[in-house]
């Protein structure tokens, strides 16, 4: 078995298994699709002075387990700032696209009331490592992403809109290619959704059909923590917004509009 979500011949990328979603084996889940253009927007980049600041993607529909095709190109380049652009193509339809701002990092004196806070959440060497679903994953969900997962849970995962927790991504991208601190956390951003998930009445949950990420500094460790806290208006249409940390304190925030999931009829 292929360890990687996608094998790479060109600009074509073929999910494995291990790139799917929780909702059946035809669908990448969007982490996958984050991951994947976060890889290609980093290989048509050649600005190593400029850091990644920002990944946005929207995912018009449903990104099959197909061979992809993904375009990506610079759309602007200066002295400090550049913009990048990736579309994914499936079956023959555009079903993703997104953009990715680099800005060049300068050393300045930040005023107090400004500077990133610390940590928030309990520290990941004193929780325990599990599964995103626990022991009963392998034999109650299809194979995917979220089976690969390495979780430390603190809260969450209940249905109520707000959780804490690390996650960890094991799993190469593509297949040999190691994970940049980049691709790694593009490829978590969608769990905010999973953490900070929201159930109203007779629904199913909350979906979302966009990934905005932001980052003020590249984590410098693998256990990412989220912090992530839905909310929603009456006529159903809201937003999850989770502030990411490393050890050394917050590194950036996802947002991520969302609304009612509910049961077909």
């Amino acid at each position: 078995m292929v360890n990687a979500l996608f094998q790479q011949d060109g600009n074509i990328y073929t999910p494995t298994e291990k790139a799917a979603g929780p909702w059946g084996p035809t669908m990448l889940h969007g982490g996958s699709t984050g991951g994947l253009m976060a890889h290609a927007m980093e290989q048509a980049s050649n600005r190593d002075d400029l850091q990644f600041t920002r990944l946005t993607l929207d995912m018009f529909r449903p990104v099959p387990m197909a061979p992809l095709t993904v375009e990506s190109r610079v759309i602007r380049d200066g002295k400090r700032v550049q913009v990048l652009e990736a579309t994914v193509f499936g079956n023959g339809k555009e079903v993703a696209k997104g953009t990715a701002l680099k800005l060049i990092p300068r050393e300045v004196v930040v005023p107090e009331q400004a500077v990133p806070s610390a940590n928030e959440l309990q520290v990941p060497e004193e929780l325990e490592t599990m599964s995103l679903f626990g022991d009963q994953a392998a034999n109650s969900f299809p194979p995917g992403l979220h089976l690969n997962l390495l979780v430390k849970r603190i809260c969450g995962f209940g249905g109520t809109g707000e959780g804490e927790a690390w996650f960890r991504m094991p799993v190469p991208v593509v297949e040999g290619i190691e994970n940049s601190p980049f691709v790694h956390i593009s490829t978590l951003s969608d769990f905010g959704n999973g953490l900070g998930q929201l159930y109203v009445k007779n629904s199913t949950g909350s979906i979302n059909a966009d990934i905005t990420l932001y980052l003020h500094r590249i984590p410098t460790q693998e256990w990412i923590g989220f912090k992530s806290k839905a909310v929603m208006e009456s006529h159903g249409i809201g937003v999850i917004t989770t502030h990411l940390f490393d050890n050394e304190g917050m590194v950036g925030s996802i947002s991520q509009a969302i609304m009612p999931q509910f049961p077909a009829g």
